[in-house]
């Protein structure tokens, strides 16, 4: 795909507070190989100076208060401000790698099947592992599939003309991007992965992990009646996870940083023994 046959392109941030991660997100977004129109930043009542960071930027912000904030209405919000043909979902946390990622995520669209693009990210180990088989979702397919396998709005792209036929569900708690997914599947589009590349810069602790987890199955359920479809965690695995996994991962994380520790403080002895400058060793 030549500069000429790039589709026109806006991105939209919903952000809250990301002051510290927003500067990273907009010097990745400069050093693309194309740019695009409009940035949008979808403020949710920022108190550390995000919004006037966006501004400066370069970017347009439009507020949505606390009280009515849910994630599609943010992404309606944001996407009503847009002008490009495909537009861009990028959390205040996501860093876009490499200077080709907007083209590389664009090329996907010369399908006119094609109504989304998940974009890899490296935080998640499976994901990366299988960057070199491109996956086609595409209906009928099970709920399951759809939502490990769908879009996600830290970091994908979507066709703004289906927006247009089909918005994203306002009064969903979670899992909009997933649900959106599967109605524009529905009517014989498909949604591709792409080699393009992003990490989630924000780590989660577990109580916030299991309320994301926790929000995005009462959604599923709530919207489809379904329910998720793993086997539910027996007590031994429970109590391995909490009396053995975690304490051991925490040992050998104090093990490798004291090793670190010590390994760093000897190099000066080290030096003193070790072959000189310039001895084959």
């Amino acid at each position: 795909m030549d500069t000429q046959s790039v589709p026109t392109f806006s991105v939209v941030i919903r952000a809250r507070n990301a002051a510290d991660y927003l500067g990273k997100v907009f010097d990745a977004f400069a050093l693309q190989s194309v740019q695009p129109r409009e940035v949008v930043v979808v403020d949710n009542e920022s108190t550390d100076g995000s919004r006037e960071m966006a501004e400066q930027r370069g970017a347009r912000v439009v507020s949505i208060a606390r009280r009515d904030f849910t994630y599609g209405r943010a992404l309606n919000l944001g996407l009503r401000e847009c002008s490009g043909e495909i537009v861009f979902f990028i959390s205040s946390h996501s860093l876009v790698l490499g200077r080709e990622f907007f083209r590389t995520a664009l090329r996907e669209f010369a399908n006119p099947q094609v109504a989304a693009v998940r974009c890899t990210t490296v935080s998640k180990t499976r994901d990366v592992e299988s960057w070199t088989e491109q996956k086609v979702l595409r209906w009928p397919l099970d709920l399951y599939t759809i939502v490990e396998n769908g879009p996600i709005a830290s970091g994908c792209a979507i066709r703004r003309s289906l927006w247009e036929e089909v918005p994203f569900d306002e009064t969903l708690e979670a899992v909009e991007d997933k649900l959106w997914a599967r109605e524009v599947m529905k009517r014989g589009y498909v949604v591709v992965s792409s080699e393009a590349m992003y990490l989630h810069m924000r780590r989660r602790g577990m109580v916030e992990a299991i309320q994301i987890m926790t929000r995005e199955r009462r959604a599923i359920f709530r919207s489809t009646g379904e329910t998720w479809p793993l086997p539910r965690p027996t007590l031994p695995k429970l109590l391995k996870a909490l009396l053995i996994s975690a304490p051991r991962a925490a040992l050998r994380l104090a093990a490798r940083e004291v090793l670190l520790y010590g390994y760093i403080r000897s190099i000066p002895l080290q030096a003193r023994f070790r072959a000189k400058a310039g001895s084959i060793v």
